[in-house]
């Protein structure tokens, strides 16, 4: 027989348990009026730089590693922003470099364009430091289809 003290403890082992072992899933795309709402920014242009910085971090005391993109373009058009054509600004985009076996997590960005790419991007101020891209799915390239850098 279990007295209540018993259940009581039996319960909040249980939420205890399923609370430390809570997992981040993959982000959904947005959809084209999320996009549309929540991008302070959104612009086309041409990709004329695009820098790549590794960053290694610790979660649940294991090595995670990042790919941070430094994604300068140069401004054909903008439908939200203080843009002018020609002039060159710089956003930023990340996806997973590498995880342990069995992490799951944030995907980052879906796609990450090369240099050269004509693109349109969906991008929102982050506290201080360049715009980045709306995640998972700010970034899409225009006139072709979205492989450009790294596996999808």
């Amino acid at each position: 027989m279990i007295t209540r003290a018993t259940g009581f403890a039996l319960i909040g082992a249980i939420f205890f348990t399923a609370q430390a072992h809570t997992v981040q899933a993959a982000v959904p795309p947005l959809s084209f009026e999320e996009l549309q709402q929540n991008a302070q920014y959104i612009f086309t242009g041409k990709v004329v730089d695009i820098k790549e910085e590794i960053r290694e971090t610790q979660a649940l005391g294991q090595s995670v590693r990042d790919s941070f993109y430094f994604i300068k373009v140069q401004v054909q058009s903008a439908q939200k922003g203080p843009f002018e054509v020609g002039q060159v600004v710089t956003f930023t985009a990340w996806r997973p470099k590498s995880r342990p076996d069995g992490f799951a997590g944030h995907q980052g960005q879906n796609f990450i364009p090369a240099q050269g790419d004509a693109i349109r991007a969906y991008c929102k101020l982050n506290f201080g430091t360049p715009m980045s891209a709306l995640e998972p799915n700010g970034i899409y390239k225009v006139g072709g289809k979205n492989k450009g850098k790294g596996k999808r």
